[in-house]
């Protein structure tokens, strides 16, 4: 029973400087964007009042870091939330990360580094290199007769998109 209370305070994470208008809810609601959750909690006063904190546990202990980077300063009716895990000092304690500890910003780097180069190894000069056009357009990018004739093609002339005769104007 002592051991699975140590595992519960590990995944509770601390939340503070809230509004009086934030409900249980709204904090389950926020947070489950972030981790999946256990519980949410917002402790009263003896009068019934809530407090100006809340305690939320996460399901799983390597999502309380995650979630203290994601929402750590969020604005909530115009106050900016503090999160942190729920006892710091024994996080303090603890000392360095275990070694099987996975840094978030680690695994992006990781993510880059393994991604293929765009052009498989062999250098190029271009991109991408390919002629679309014939001998008459004397490598220009954009050629004024092959489009005519595109359209051409596409409308027809005997449906009244183009006519056949040649147009004396053309454009290099």
């Amino acid at each position: 029973m002592q051991q699975f209370n140590m595992d519960e305070e590990s995944r509770t994470l601390w939340c503070g400087n809230l509004s009086e208008k934030v409900t249980e809810e709204l904090l389950y609601e926020l947070f489950l964007q972030a981790a999946p959750l256990q519980r949410v909690r917002i402790p009263t006063d003896k009068t019934g009042r809530k407090s100006n904190y809340a305690f939320i546990t996460v399901k799983h202990a390597i999502s309380v870091e995650y979630v203290v980077q994601l929402l750590d300063g969020t604005s909530l009716y115009d106050r900016r939330i503090s999160i942190k895990p729920r006892n710091s000092s024994a996080n303090a304690q603890r000392g360095p990360p275990q070694p099987n500890a996975v840094n978030i910003n680690d695994l992006l780097l990781l993510g880059q580094l393994l991604q293929p180069p765009l052009n498989h190894g062999t250098p190029t000069t271009h991109h991408y290199q390919h002629n679309f056009h014939n001998d008459r357009s004397h490598n220009r990018p954009y050629h004024r007769q092959d489009s005519r004739n595109a359209g051409r093609q596409s409308w027809g002339a005997d449906k009244g998109g183009y006519s056949n005769k040649r147009n004396r104007r053309r454009y290099y």
